[in-house]
């Protein structure tokens, strides 16, 4: 991670994964709208198309939102408040991976197909 990080530089990483990650995100959301999977057919076009999406998201994701966020918040505190610092930049972000797990079989099972990934692929848009 270290070497790309030092290559390219963080933000066009960031901006270059955040933006293959909304992309991949629409085109999941679209397709699962457009093709519902049925119980009893076998995986479909669409489906295989959403599935290797999911590959190449987590693959921006890891170059990019996975690691980049934790180098910045180990770099911006001074070095008296460093440690609280990340103890709180780390409680909220399993605060909200908490509440994100809660929340989405609420979203798969009383929303139309393809909203949760709608969802995901607005976050990531806004700037």
């Amino acid at each position: 991670m270290v070497l790309f990080t030092d290559r390219f530089g963080r933000r066009s990483m960031i901006v270059a994964g955040g933006s293959l990650m909304a992309v991949c995100m629409w085109i999941i959301g679209a397709l699962a709208y457009t093709h519902p999977p049925v119980k009893g057919d076998g995986m479909s076009g669409p489906q295989l198309a959403s599935i290797i999406l999911i590959f190449l998201w987590a693959v921006a994701f890891c170059f990019s939102y996975a690691g980049i966020p934790w180098i910045y918040c180990s770099e911006i505190f001074p070095l008296d408040v460093r440690t609280l610092s990340m103890g709180i930049c780390t409680a909220t972000h399993w605060m909200f991976n908490l509440a994100l797990a809660k929340s989405v079989p609420y979203i798969i099972s009383d929303c139309p197909p393809g909203t949760l990934y709608f969802i995901f692929a607005a976050c990531v848009s806004l700037p």
